[in-house]
């Protein structure tokens, strides 16, 4: 049994209860892993007294309000699962590190340049290593000069590099003047939300047009699928699975992400399911066929997953949510800061 929870109305008090479990344990000793359900006790006291035991975790839980009940909350000692999406931006950094080099020698461009450059995009080391601003916009504006004259495949290869470039070292560069001084390039601002606007990542879309069917288009296309809102708001089911046969090395977190996007859909269809709370009036009409196929999809594209990469952390929560769909129950809320509000 994996948790347990125990509650009470009759009149116990919680500091009673807290002596009856220091006298056999002794006093209250914190967790072992941080608690995932963090947003579940919002409701809770700051300060609930923890123990660590061998293979558990205890809570003596005191609800905020008059005449709740007081309970203990146990639960086995495990690693808590992981929703892959909270960690998109690392995929995002994943996949413009591994396509970089494919696509400089696509591009072609001046060696030493190229070198530069993608020191910028690589992730091994972390972030970038701190550098002039200056040197940094001049850097990606000689590569967009020497790009202008290019074929239409080298240019794609080129601006999906600009584009990676702009994501790692460039993006809402301050102060105002070297922001104007990229947007000269050819770079636009009007991504994320207006009062705090984030480059938008038309470097990237250019790509896409001019090379829709070669191997820079695809990776452009590949880097913008992963788009949160995207997923959200399902719509990116035709390009997943086009991209899950062209690049079968991602496959399986394309398929992970069209589980998700699902369940986002399937959700909808539940109180409070929304992807983002307030977008929407209520649940939408209840269709029990498109109900049926939404659930069907997500276990389908969640098992495929976890078929393929069973030893990912991540595996987890996609077996978890494979058993709730499968039980008929609603999925885990999808939440990913689509709203600007």
């Amino acid at each position: 049994m994996e948790e347990m929870w125990m509650e009470t109305h009759s009149p116990v008090s919680t500091d009673s209860l807290i002596r009856v479990l220091a006298s056999s344990w002794g006093e209250p000793n914190g967790p072992s892993l941080p608690f995932r359900d963090a947003i579940f006790f919002a409701r809770f006291r700051k300060d609930l007294p923890i123990w660590h035991r061998p293979g558990m975790n205890v809570w003596v839980v005191n609800r905020i309000g008059p005449k709740l009940p007081v309970a203990v909350y146990a639960r086995n000692d495990i690693p808590a699962e992981k929703d892959w999406y909270d960690v998109v931006d690392g995929l995002q950094a994943k996949v413009a590190e591994q396509s970089a080099a494919t696509l400089a020698r696509i591009a072609t461009l001046d060696p030493v340049l190229t070198k530069a450059v993608l020191a910028r995009i690589s992730c091994a080391t972390g972030s970038p290593a701190a550098e002039d601003p200056q040197l940094t916009a001049e850097r990606l504006e000689r590569w967009l000069n020497a790009s202008k004259t290019l074929t239409p495949s080298r240019r794609a290869a080129a601006l999906l590099i600009a584009d990676y470039y702009m994501s790692r070292s460039a993006r809402a560069p301050q102060p105002n003047e070297l922001k104007d001084r990229y947007v000269r390039m050819g770079a636009d601002f009007f991504g994320g939300c207006p009062q705090d606007p984030e480059y938008g990542h038309n470097f990237r879309k250019q790509a896409q047009e001019i090379d829709r069917l070669g191997i820079a288009g695809e990776l452009a296309a590949l880097a913008s699928f992963w788009e949160r809102c995207s997923i959200a708001y399902g719509k990116v089911v035709e390009i997943g699975e086009r991209l899950a046969r062209r690049f079968p090395e991602w496959r399986p977190y394309v398929r992970y992400a069209l589980a998700r996007s699902h369940e986002a859909t399937l959700s909808r269809y539940y109180p409070g399911g929304d992807p983002e709370e307030g977008l929407f009036g209520g649940p939408a009409k209840v269709d029990p066929g498109e109900i049926e196929r939404e659930r069907t999809a997500a276990i389908r594209d969640f098992t495929s997953f976890i078929r393929e990469k069973p030893a990912d952390s991540e595996s987890t929560f996609a077996w978890q949510e494979v058993w709730r769909l499968q039980a008929g129950l609603k999925p885990t809320r999808v939440t990913f800061g689509c709203s600007c509000e």
